[in-house]
């Protein structure tokens, strides 16, 4: 349910020539959180997936080598 009420906040219907289409509002926008850890979650968040990026770039793919 939450989901669809994002979508609904997200895109609006556009009418064209003859048909119409979703358009999506801007995504460059300021986010409100109700808790405000949602933004301590999302550093972490985002810390750890640079560190398995960068852990990804030093162990060898083995997945080719039969």
């Amino acid at each position: 349910m939450s989901i669809y009420i994002f979508l609904m906040d997200t895109l609006y219907l556009q009418q064209r020539y003859q048909y119409k289409s979703f358009e999506s509002v801007t995504v460059n926008r300021d986010w409100i959180w109700e808790d405000a850890t949602i933004n301590i979650l999302l550093e972490q968040a985002s810390r750890a997936l640079g560190e398995l990026n960068a852990f990804s770039l030093i162990v060898p793919d083995n997945s080719e080598v039969s």
